[in-house]
């Protein structure tokens, strides 16, 4: 019983790993979130799977009553299991990850993942009806490896889907997403995300989420990401664990984050990109003006900016 219920909680940090990567999510829940979400794939999900397939055979066998119905129902009533695991693969593509999910998008991707792993099952099906069953040694042995790669495709197969979802909910996004790509992080934009995080943190507002950084700097999700990375690096920022969102402080007081350090990180992937385009002349003023600008910037603290 033990070893069974360790399986069963390996197998499910597994796919919520899975997904979290799939999905986007910044991090994994806390424990307590995570017992409470695994007790319930556990327990609730295989009553809700016996009440609807006990339901489904009440309304069957009521429809049987009924002679015009029951001739229009046999011909699909076959559908009914496939759209009960379509919804059951849904709902866990939508609770699984630690991340907003569009149950439309989940549904999209179960509907592709179902059918294609009912067509792997049936090809494993049709091998040991045709082969295993005639009491071949070989073909006994062959069902060991053919049994394998069967839970090999259908973990493929549970991916695809769900990586179908993902790409359903970020349709909208991708085109930003190649924006993102092209994006140089320079000292404005790291100054901007350091004052987004800096200045409700200093009104005593508490953490940031990564959503008000969103929204405040109308950047794409990766481009966030990426500032809130590199701030990380250094110790301007740190995200700390919620129950709710990927949340962002100070990680020191702004009086002791100097506006230098923040622009000098920004210089590094500017300049790099400068060295490919301007010319010796003209990369020599900018240094010359970058040294100037130092200098009237040497005591200019976060908190300073921001009370201004």
């Amino acid at each position: 019983m033990v070893l069974l219920i360790w399986t069963a909680i390996t197998l499910l940090t597994t796919i919520e790993r899975a997904l979290n990567r799939i999905f986007g999510a910044r991090e994994s829940r806390g424990l307590w979130r995570r017992i409470l979400l695994y007790w319930s794939v556990l327990t609730l999900g295989p009553v809700l799977l016996s009440v609807a397939i006990y339901f489904g055979q009440r309304a069957i066998g009521i429809i049987e009553g009924m002679p015009v119905v029951s001739v229009l129902v046999s011909g699909v009533g076959w559908l009914g299991p496939i759209v009960v695991e379509i919804f059951l693969l849904g709902a866990l593509y939508k609770l699984m990850p630690n991340t907003k999910v569009s149950f439309r998008a989940a549904l999209a991707g179960a509907a592709v993942a179902i059918p294609l792993w009912l067509i792997v099952k049936w090809a494993f099906g049709l091998y040991v009806q045709m082969v295993v069953r005639k009491a071949s040694l070989y073909g006994a042995l062959g069902a060991i490896p053919l049994f394998l790669m069967w839970l090999n495709f259908s973990w493929l197969i549970f991916l695809f889907g769900a990586v179908l979802a993902h790409t359903v909910v970020n349709l909208s996004n991708l085109q930003m997403a190649e924006q993102a790509a092209r994006i140089v992080l320079g000292p404005s934009e790291l100054l901007a995300a350091a004052m987004a995080v800096g200045q409700p943190y200093s009104k005593g507002m508490g953490p940031v989420t990564f959503d008000q950084m969103r929204e405040q700097l109308n950047l794409p999700d990766l481009t966030v990401q990426k500032l809130l990375d590199r701030l990380e690096k250094i110790g301007i920022v740190c995200p700390v664990d919620t129950d709710e969102a990927a949340c962002y402080v100070l990680a020191r007081p702004a009086e002791r984050i100097g506006i230098l350090e923040i622009m000098e990180l920004g210089d590094e992937e500017a300049e790099g990109a400068a060295k490919m385009v301007y010319e010796q002349e003209i990369r020599d003023l900018v240094k010359r003006f970058k040294v100037q600008a130092r200098e009237a910037l040497g005591n200019v603290t976060l908190a300073k900016v921001i009370t201004n």
